[in-house]
C-alpha cells in the first residue's frame, strides 16, 4: 500500500485560520445590526412624525 502524503502543518493552520475569518466575516455581515436611537429618530422623520408622536411610541 501507498503512504498517504500529510498535509504541511503550517499551511494547513493557515488555510484553517484564514476559512474561520472568512466565516466570521461572512456571519458578521449577514446578522443585522440594532439601529441607534439616532437612527430610529431619523425613521420617525421620515415617516411624517414630529418628536411628541416619536416619543408617545417609545413609551
Amino acid at each position: 500500500m501507498r503512504k498517504i502524503k500529510l498535509v504541511n502543518k503550517e499551511r494547513f493552520e493557515t488555510f484553517l485560520s484564514i476559512t474561520t475569518l472568512t466565516i466570521l466575516l461572512l456571519i458578521i455581515s449577514i446578522v443585522p445590526r440594532p439601529k441607534s436611537p439616532i437612527e430610529k429618530w431619523h425613521d420617525a422623520i421620515d415617516a411624517g412624525m414630529n418628536w411628541n408622536e416619536y416619543m408617545e411610541e417609545v413609551k
